[in-house]
């Protein structure tokens, strides 16, 4: 895989987290490969380490829960070996919880007391939840998790303590401009921002807002261009009680509604300002505590943000996560258009997001987004095979000796040397006693011999007594039984290393049986000589004198009997010394001796653990390939049994490779050993002395990287897993290697159902399909076969292809240039979060669930976009295009209906509600924000786009005077003002959120209507207000 630009990515809140952890494990799959050290023979001269990513792809962290950032480390490198290798790209923000607040409460009194006059946002004590402990998250509610953001930089005086993390990865990124040209890529000021985050939860919702300003700031500061790309998952991809529901849904309403107001604002900066009115126009802007000004993104910074949903029943939160994570890679990956990364170019080339939408709220910067990714599964493959391969050598390590062939008595005797107690078995007298030299003959003789023997014996033993003490001490104090196990190590497994420590019964000997620990034992336990030889040698008894000729000699058997005996008493009284000696020094070698037959049994336990393991982890990984699936699809092997049957397959390709070290019997654990080598056992045994399950995965690598090999052996052999390219090139008849037929008609199948019919990401925007295949160059062949199997039931003018330089083919579907009203989901979570402030239930907490204050009344619409839709409203009127009903109630109607277009076409109609004696004209853009959230079909919004279109007849050359309605209408804001007033000094009025929105439309929405430019015309009047005092001065004013 090659990348050609930097990468930041900024994982918010538990979601966040997840997609960097899969990100981070896809990425290290492509880079790295199965065993971590693709990168380090490519990156020499950068002392790269296993499993360390390039440092022009960076990944931060920043999460309320202590526990959710501490999964990320273990999840993104297979062990804790290898932490150091992720820390040069991964970066945790541990510390957004500030110390002394021990719920939400105190956090927010401690910033009242200090910075009230700058967080108007933040609800009022009576309703605080009490959120506890913070450590462990904002209780899904966002509003919190805002506030714990502003306390940390209150406290840490400024952005920087929550930004310590971008700010390594940001170093490093500048650093990396000599590893990214090794990668294929070249470096600039630019850099892509992925920041992944839900808009369901209360972390991630609740300071994503913050973070997309601070980063923005912070890489304007540091002089790099940045491009912002928010992945965000939708309450849908969350079940009822696991992250979903009623409150996931409220939460995502003003989430997305703050979303994109700041995404309007970025893509409309210096586009028609003088539209709505200078007060309107200018960037958004937030205070931070530290900060003397507000911060505001630069232009372009974010211009769209990807919105992940369900695009059909079947696709889990799971395969959604790994949908951004598709998403990211392919972008990425797919090259460089000059100095415009290829993301930037591909995602941000349309000018239509700053136009306004349709129903005149907001613009068109939302986009969603679905994803369709074919992957070989072969980190998933060679783990579990490699995990089952050593659960059956385990199997056959773990199996009691049989045959009498079977013994230990060297490997003890190698144990007793290597550990430095050479003699020790055997116990031989450090000094021996001097033998007879010459052979005496005679019976006067040979009993002066033996006695001399017996003597020098003797003598031999009170040498022996006191060398030995001294001897053993330095022996017990030298003793390493962990260095001979090593040593050991490189010949045999760990099972038969504790079978030659402990011993087992299975074995016909009786040293095999107890084992060296037996030997030990033995030697500390006192050894007394039988009856009365005790203390003293055996006299010659049976030795006679001879009657007759024949003279006694030395080999006679009555004299060797009584050699013997006296051999038989110096080897028990030199045992008995030595065990004496070594008794004495128990309290040194004993310890040291259990330790390491702790540490022995630990690690052996570790690996007979792995058994159970490996069998739940094939089911459940064959399960998990198997289950049906949308979105992310694997394309497995197609083996009869299924996974079963593609071990098999593996277990005889690796029997194959080393058939000229293997006999016909061969069983795992003979492969295994085979390819562990000299020094698997041994380093096993090294790194398990600490942690045992460090063993284990040391051991699994090494396997894995075999079994790898084995998947795609190279040199002309034929591959166990054919890569994506050479299965497309098979399909098209341009295979370059050999590839099994049934390998390709199962490929075609997958690619058949990969886009099923109605696989689209929600919405009315454009779409546009973007096929990225494994590929150096582009190909037209693969291109037309892709087309023409995979879009058969899409229809869209926009498809693009990217040949990548990964094993995977993505179909990304992005839908863009829409305005918030148009996605379902958008539109069903903000009708709730209306129904709740309507209806709120006591767990609603909608107080809570907002980052920037909660706005009256209306959900979705900004001033700027309320004075265009009444200005909309009063070009109608103008023309005589709404109706009031009853018939004659001008004043304060119960409904209206609007013609925008043609007479004899369905009206738009709204639903006006007065208050008290006010008129119902007040209620007019509440009513209409309502009937636009309710819109569900393109009717609608095409009726509701006449109604924005609409201007005063004739507006450009000679138009008309106002219709009764409109002229009547102007008479209302002096009275109705006057009535506010009035009703509002009225004993008892609760209503005053509904008052204050009714004064807001008559004393600053109307007029901002009335002042407002005519859209898209030359137009001898400027807006409504100069073409009113036009007519009123035309017209006398008895005739009005």
């Amino acid at each position: 895989m090659k990348i050609h630009q930097p990468m930041l990515f900024l994982g918010l809140g538990g979601t966040g987290c997840r997609v960097g952890r899969e990100l981070e494990r896809v990425l290290r799959e492509a880079l790295c490969g199965p065993d971590g050290t693709e990168l380090v023979a490519r990156m020499r001269g950068h002392d790269y380490l296993p499993y360390q990513l390039p440092s022009c792809l960076q990944f931060a962290y920043a999460d309320l829960s202590i526990d959710e950032l501490s999964k990320v480390l273990p999840n993104v490198v297979p062990s804790s070996d290898h932490h150091a290798a992720a820390q040069h790209t991964t970066h945790l923000i541990a510390n957004l919880v500030p110390p002394n607040h021990h719920n939400s409460a105190q956090l927010a009194q401690a910033m009242r007391i200090t910075l009230d006059g700058r967080i108007d946002w933040l609800p009022g004590p009576d309703t605080d939840p009490r959120v506890a402990p913070l450590s462990a998250g904002a209780g899904q509610l966002p509003t919190v998790g805002r506030a714990v953001l502003f306390e940390t930089m209150r406290q840490g005086h400024g952005p920087a303590a929550v930004l310590h993390g971008v700010t390594a990865a940001m170093q490093r990124i500048k650093a990396s401009g000599a590893v990214l040209h090794e990668l294929g890529g070249k470096m600039t000021n630019k850099v892509d921002v992925f920041v992944a985050f839900s808009v369901a939860g209360g972390t991630g919702s609740g300071i994503f807002y913050d973070y997309l300003h601070l980063i923005g700031e912070h890489l304007r500061q540091a002089g790099t261009e940045a491009r912002v790309y928010p992945l965000v998952l939708m309450p849908s991809a969350f079940n009822e009680g696991m992250g979903g529901g009623r409150a996931a849904v409220l939460n995502s309403a003003t989430a997305l509604v703050d979303l994109f107001r700041l995404v309007d604002d970025q893509n409309a900066q210096g586009a028609g300002d003088d539209l709505r009115g200078a007060q309107d126009r200018g960037p958004l802007s937030v205070w931070y505590p530290g900060e003397s000004r507000p911060i505001s993104l630069q232009p372009a910074t974010v211009q769209t943000a990807f919105l992940f949903g369900r695009p059909k029943d079947g696709v889990s939160g799971e395969d959604l996560v790994r949908s951004m994570v598709s998403l990211v890679t392919t972008l990425i990956g797919a090259g460089s258009e000059g100095d415009q990364s290829f993301a930037d170019r591909f995602i941000n080339d349309t000018v239509g997001r700053s136009a306004f939408d349709q129903t005149g709220i907001g613009r068109r910067g939302v986009s969603t987004s679905a994803v369709a990714s074919l992957n070989i599964p072969l980190a998933v493959l060679a783990d579990v095979v490699s995990s089952r391969l050593l659960a059956e050598a385990v199997r056959e390590m773990r199996k009691p000796p049989t045959g009498a062939g079977v013994h230990n008595r060297d490997l003890i005797e190698r144990f007793d040397v290597a550990a430095g107690l050479e003699g020790f078995l055997t116990c031989a007298p450090l000094e021996p006693f001097a033998d007879v030299e010459d052979v005496p003959v005679g019976y006067d003789s040979i009993i002066q011999a033996l006695n001399a023997r017996a003597r020098t014996m003797q003598e031999s033993l009170e040498r022996n007594e006191r060398l030995l003490g001294p001897h053993l001490g330095r022996v017990a104090r030298d003793f390493d039984p962990i260095k001979a196990a090593e040593e050991l190590s490189r010949t045999v497994d760990p099972f038969r290393l504790r079978r030659v420590m402990r011993g087992d019964p299975g074995y016909p000997e009786k040293l095999d049986r107890g084992g060296f620990e037996k030997v030990l034992n033995d030697r500390k336990e006192s050894r007394r000589a039988p009856g009365e030889f005790e203390l003293h040698p055996p006299q010659p008894e049976s030795v006679q004198r001879r009657r007759g000729l024949r003279k006694l000699h030395w080999m006679d058997s009555t004299v060797q009997e009584a050699v013997e005996d006296q051999d038989a008493w110096y080897r028990l009284r030199v045992r008995q010394q030595w065990h004496d000696a070594w008794r004495k020094n128990e309290r040194v070698w004993e310890p040291r001796w259990r330790s390491f037959c702790d540490q022995l049994a630990a690690i052996t336990d570790e690996f007979a653990d792995h058994i159970a393991a490996a069998d739940r982890q094939f089911s459940d990984r064959a399960a998990q390939l198997d289950a049906p699936r949308l979105g992310v699809s694997y394309l497995k092997p197609p083996d009869e049994g299924g996974l079963e049957g593609f071990y098999a397959r593996v277990h005889a390709a690796l029997k194959y490779r080393f058939r000229d070290r293997l006999d016909a019997n061969a069983t795992a654990a003979d492969v295994v050993g085979l390819i562990l080598g000299e020094d698997g056992w041994s380093g096993a045994f090294r790194v398990g002395r600490e942690r045992p399950d460090a063993a284990v995965h040391l051991v699994r690598q090494r396997i894995r990287g075999a079994v790898s090999e084995c998947f795609r052996p190279g040199g002309g052999e034929r591959s166990l897993v054919p890569s994506i390219r050479d299965l497309l090139m098979a399909t098209v008849g341009r295979a370059d290697r050999a590839v099994d037929d049934e390998a390709v008609a199962h490929f075609r199948k997958e690619l058949a159902g990969l886009v099923p019919g109605g696989y689209a990401p929600p919405g009315e925007g454009d779409l546009k399909v973007l096929i990225s295949y494994p590929g150096s160059a582009p190909d037209s062949d693969v291109e037309t076969f892709l087309k023409n199997q995979l879009l058969k039931s899409v229809h869209t003018p926009s498809i693009e292809f990217r040949p990548n330089e990964s094993d995977s083919l993505v179909v990304f579907f992005f839908r863009s240039c829409m305005g918030i009203t148009e996605v379902p989901e958008v539109r069903a979570a903000i009708q709730l979060a209306a129904e709740a402030r309507r209806y709120e239930r006591p767990d609603d907490r909608l107080a809570w669930r907002q980052r920037l204050g909660r706005a009256p009344g209306y959900l979705i619409s900004t001033p700027a976009d309320r004075a265009l839709i009444l200005q909309s409203f009063l070009n109608a009127m103008w023309n005589g295009n709404v109706e009031v009903d009853p018939p004659g109630q001008g004043r304060s109607p119960q409904r209206i209906r609007i013609h925008p277009g043609n007479a004899a076409a369905t009206p738009l109609t709204l639903e006006l509600t007065p208050f008290r004696e006010l008129s119902s004209w007040g209620s007019l853009l509440q009513a209409y924000e309502e009937w636009v959230l309710g819109n569900d079909n393109g009717n609608k919004r095409a009726l509701a786009a006449e109604l924005i279109a609409t201007k005063p007849r004739n507006v450009d050359r000679d138009p008309a005077p106002p219709s009764p309605l409109f002229a009547a209408f102007q008479q209302l804001p002096e009275k109705e003002a006057q009535l506010l007033d009035e009703i509002r000094n009225r004993p008892g009025i609760g209503a005053g959120e509904q008052l204050d929105l009714i004064e807001e439309f008559w004393t600053r929405t109307l007029p901002a209507a009335m002042g407002l430019p005519f859209r898209g015309v030359q137009a001898p009047f400027a807006n409504l207000r100069d073409m009113t005092e036009y007519f009123d001065y035309q017209s006398p004013a008895g005739d009005r």
